[in-house]
């Protein structure tokens, strides 16, 4: 009888791969089948991070591998980074990510978070085009994902020389979302 991929009855061992995106549960599954733990398994995706190989019996062996991500160029970053394509510890600014998530969820992140509203201010903004635009006097600051990061990090005291930590925040909630 043929056997795939070139092996042959000689062959000593049979080695099953377990390949996907990263925080599918594929160390999990290798738990699962061998009843135990035998790998390390976190929520937090990339946490395996070497090819790991397990011997299931004297034929076989079973290996867990990092998540696999191929780049996708038809999906903004920052989608990617929300649908854990992107892992975490790669992430350089959260902004993005946080702006993606407050155009795309039902309600607005500042309502989900419970973020209290920004004081009242006389503020002129900058929009696209350059030209000043004022916000109206006495009303409320309109959400930046920069003024969220700001809110949320005061409000958990999220604080670095004196001052909020906007990309501790930021992290935060992209770590919240995923």
């Amino acid at each position: 009888k043929e056997l795939p991929l070139g092996l042959t009855a000689e062959d000593p061992r049979v080695i099953l791969g377990l390949v996907g995106h990263p925080n599918v549960g594929k160390s999990s599954l290798l738990n699962a089948l061998i009843g135990r733990k035998v790998v390390s398994v976190k929520s937090t995706p990339g946490h395996t991070k070497i090819l790991q190989t397990i011997t299931l019996d004297e034929r076989t062996c079973l290996c867990d591998s990092p998540g696999v991500v191929f780049p996708r160029v038809d999906i903004p970053p920052a989608a990617q980074v929300i649908g854990m394509l992107i892992p975490p510890a790669q992430v350089r600014e959260p902004f993005s990510a946080i702006r993606w998530l407050n155009d795309h969820l039902p309600k607005p992140l500042p309502t989900l978070l419970k973020l209290q509203p920004l004081p009242e201010a006389d503020v002129e903004l900058l929009d696209l085009s350059g030209h000043a635009a004022s916000v109206s006097l006495g009303g409320p600051l309109p959400w930046s994902p920069l003024s969220i990061c700001h809110q949320y990090g005061a409000q958990r005291n999220f604080h670095v020389g004196g001052s909020v930590d906007l990309h501790k925040a930021g992290m935060d909630i992209v770590a919240r979302a995923l």
